[in-house]
């Protein structure tokens, strides 16, 4: 099931998506955020899918990016601008 944006309510959720659904697709969100930052020499050390968000019913998984250090959060927001936006 791929996922899909609403434009009404910015869910990537399919409707009637199942429970195992969206923790597969917040589990590709976190695969795709872990291998994004890494090509910039960024890794984010706590990164992974919130598993308290899946307790609920109708879970809708959060995904936690947690804590980094300076350093770390420095690099991210450079990668972020992107190249050639040095301060």
């Amino acid at each position: 099931m791929k996922p899909v944006v609403r434009s009404a309510d910015r869910s990537p959720f399919p409707e009637g998506s199942r429970a195992a659904d969206r923790l597969r697709i917040a589990e590709e969100a976190v695969a795709r955020l872990r291998d994004g930052p890494a090509g910039v020499s960024v890794t984010l050390p706590s990164l992974g899918v919130d598993v308290v968000s899946l307790a609920s019913e109708a879970p809708y998984p959060l995904v936690e990016l947690g804590r980094c250090n300076l350093d770390t959060a420095l690099r991210l927001a450079a990668a972020l601008r992107g190249p050639g936006t040095d301060e």
